[in-house]
């Protein structure tokens, strides 16, 4: 689907990596889903540690998927985010709605977990809503001054 770089083990925090999977013949990395490598065909593929962090590729709102303490139920957002590594996977966004090209990051992988969860990363001097000042507008972040 994708050619995707052939990247070192991450030395990003351990609170911020991900488990995909290596591939044991061409090193190509996956999401965690496939049972072969896409690339070369082998069926041996290795759990490796990858950062956390990754793009909003697509996004849609799911009802019920989630509840708050209040237990009424509320959005889900559920992503297809490319991870910095290459692979691209599915997954929740806590919080607000992202934004195409939202930037993300891994926040739980439990295992309990359909799909693991993500939430906008929101850097230090950056601001949320856009220059407009319309939240709506987020993937138009603004540093600030």
């Amino acid at each position: 689907m994708h050619d995707h770089q052939h990247l070192p083990a991450t030395s990003a925090p351990p609170e911020t990596t991900f488990s995909v999977w290596r591939c044991y013949e061409c090193m190509t990395l996956f999401s965690p889903l496939p049972l072969t490598c896409r690339a070369c065909g082998c069926t041996e593929l290795l759990s490796v540690a990858a950062s956390g962090f990754g793009t909003v590729v697509s996004w849609t709102a799911v009802e019920g998927e989630h509840r708050r303490s209040s237990d009424e139920d509320v959005p889900a957002f559920v992503a297809i985010v490319e991870l910095d590594a290459g692979p691209w996977l599915y997954a929740f966004i806590a919080g607000e709605a992202p934004m195409r090209h939202s930037r993300v990051v891994v926040q739980r992988t439990e295992r309990k977990q359909r799909l693991p969860v993500f939430a906008i990363e929101v850097s230090e001097g950056m601001d949320r809503a856009g220059s407009d000042g319309n939240e709506a507008s987020a993937v138009r972040w603004a540093h600030a001054a």
